[in-house]
């Protein structure tokens, strides 16, 4: 999806769309159209009543720039939170990839409705978040996104926050697009190649810890709950200091169970597959720091991810087994399920 901004609503567009306040007969910031077809948006203000995620859509005849007017609902003002727009721009998005539509156009609400900024951020997080598809292992691919143009008052601020709007967005689909790789295509070799490449490309530290060092420095818990799998646990540690020397650094910590059987408490067999899931923690830390990064954030944030694979096999850990912990503190294990 490539983003752009305009001025003016008076565009050719595919598909221009606007939102409309609950109890409120006005689509926000839309421009004059000919009776015809303001007769028509009328009604169908009235049909939906701004009701949050209500969307109506209006052919236009002719020869007209517009090819279709699509209204959303909002909802009531005072209601309105800062995921309000996020989750209806996402309907609007999904709408104009249904009509397989190669461009659409949104009107930024005014600032007496929402801050610009902010509206600008939802648009944008909303449109690209919704269209997440994971189709990398599927022959037919999901269509092409449709690309979104944002009519708005044009500056400075608003070019920076498109810009990180969809680092923030990216961030969020690089974190699922991991999260939903099936174990075999995601152990903790792999998360922490993933970690390298992020690190390489935005300048942070990068250093995985893997056996026999995490033996050796006293990493008790994490070697014991790998230790039934020939996939080896790695501790990878990401690192961006953009803060000042003095300053705390925020840290994250993400656990990363590239696959959980339960070990020897073997889970139930129904729905073990979603146990691919149990890394969504390390995931998520992985995307935070790829959008940290980018963002280029004057702050000193370090990301922490132990990931592991808990399987039953001959080399595993028990129930009734002690362990030492990092801390120096034993721990008896009553039950496997990491």
């Amino acid at each position: 999806m490539k983003i752009k901004t305009e001025s003016s609503a008076k565009k050719k567009t595919s598909l221009l769309c606007g939102f409309v306040l609950e109890d409120n007969n006005k689509v926000l910031g839309f421009p004059k159209f000919d009776s015809k077809t303001t007769t028509s948006v009328n009604q169908s203000i009235k049909d939906m009543e701004g009701k949050l995620g209500k969307i109506n859509i209006i052919p236009i005849p002719g020869k007209n720039p517009v090819q279709r007017i699509l209204i959303a609902g909002l909802g009531k003002k005072e209601n309105l939170t800062k995921d309000t727009i996020r989750f209806v721009s996402g309907k609007i998005a999904q709408k104009a990839r249904e009509l397989k539509l190669k461009e659409f156009s949104i009107i930024s609400p005014p600032s007496f409705v929402n801050e610009p900024i902010s509206s600008i951020s939802q648009i944008i997080e909303g449109a690209k978040m919704a269209l997440y598809k994971f189709d990398k292992f599927k022959a037919e691919k999901v269509d092409t996104s449709p690309d979104l143009t944002i009519i708005v008052s044009k500056s400075n601020k608003i070019t920076k926050a498109i810009r990180a709007s969809e680092i923030v967005a990216d961030g969020a689909i690089f974190t699922k697009s991991i999260a939903n790789l099936p174990p075999n295509e995601c152990t903790p070799t792999t998360l922490a190649s993933f970690a390298k490449t992020i690190s390489q490309k935005n300048k942070m530290k990068c250093k995985i810890i893997s056996e026999p060092e995490l033996k050796k420095k006293g990493f008790g818990g994490i070697s014991a709950v790998g230790q039934g799998s020939k996939n080896q646990p790695k501790l990878i540690i990401l690192e961006h200091n953009h803060g000042s020397k003095n300053e705390k650094p925020i840290v994250l910590v993400g656990k990363a169970v590239t696959f959980d059987t339960g070990g020897i408490s073997l889970k139930p067999g129904a729905a073990m597959d979603e146990m691919k899931f149990d890394k969504c923690g390390g995931c998520t830390v992985l995307g935070i720091m790829k959008a940290v990064s980018e963002l280029k954030l004057p702050l000193n944030v370090i990301g922490i991810i132990p990931s592991v694979e808990n399987m039953p096999d001959g080399e595993s850990y028990r129930p009734g087994d002690i362990i030492k912990l990092y801390s120096g503190k034993t721990a008896e294990i009553l039950n496997t399920d990491a």
